[in-house]
């Protein structure tokens, strides 16, 4: 989240705690008596009640409820489902289809309410387009060479990044990455040195 802060920000921050690890920032509240001490660690949506981002949407945008198409890479129908938005890239468990090898969801067309399933290998992608971008210091005024990380734990990796007209960017991987998922933040670092981020927009094949 940080890459969302600037300079001015930044400079009236303090993290007391971050050089510690989890385990022991948890012996502390322990010692202190707090009662988050013992507090299951967030997952998912944690704002959200039992985590289920799928029903908190089917309650405040019901029109998101439709059944639509479960198709395969070549665009043969597989099985239906009961709404896009219950989906993410990368996905494997809960798609109720078989495709006689283990299949995961590979893209999410939103628009046409369409579940694409497959196998593994067809999640890589070379690299995508970020919007909303956001930069902690100066930003770059060309291509640049960094580490993108698309998930919190996942590694960042070296790629290219490129700032597009706007607030954009194009991020060129090194090397392919897989379950690239619109909507989520793609950050930049240099080396540990965070330079901004923004919203993934799309992959790039």
């Amino acid at each position: 989240m940080l890459h969302t802060l600037g300079q001015e920000e930044l400079e009236r921050s303090l993290f007391p705690i971050g050089e510690q690890t989890k385990d022991e920032t948890r012996a502390h509240a322990r010692r202190l008596g707090l009662p988050v001490a013992g507090k299951p660690d967030s997952q998912e949506l944690c704002f959200v009640p039992r985590a289920d981002g799928g029903a908190f949407l089917e309650e405040r945008a019901p029109h998101l409820v439709r059944e639509g198409e479960m198709v395969d890479a070549d665009g043969l129908v597989v099985g239906t489902h009961a709404g896009a938005h219950r989906f993410t890239i990368g996905q494997r468990r809960g798609l109720g289809v078989s495709l006689g090898e283990r299949a995961y969801v590979v893209d999410v067309d939103a628009a046409a309410n369409r579940v694409v399933v497959g196998p593994g290998e067809l999640l890589a992608r070379k690299g995508l387009l970020a919007e909303s971008v956001h930069w902690v210091g100066t930003p770059p005024a060309g291509p640049i060479e960094a580490e993108a990380q698309i998930r919190y734990n996942a590694p960042a990796v070296p790629s290219v990044v490129e700032p597009l007209p706007g607030d954009d960017v194009r991020v060129t991987f090194r090397a392919p990455q897989r379950a690239i998922a619109p909507g989520q933040s793609v950050v930049f670092y240099a080396a540990d040195e965070l330079l901004g981020g923004g919203t993934i927009a799309r992959s790039l094949r």
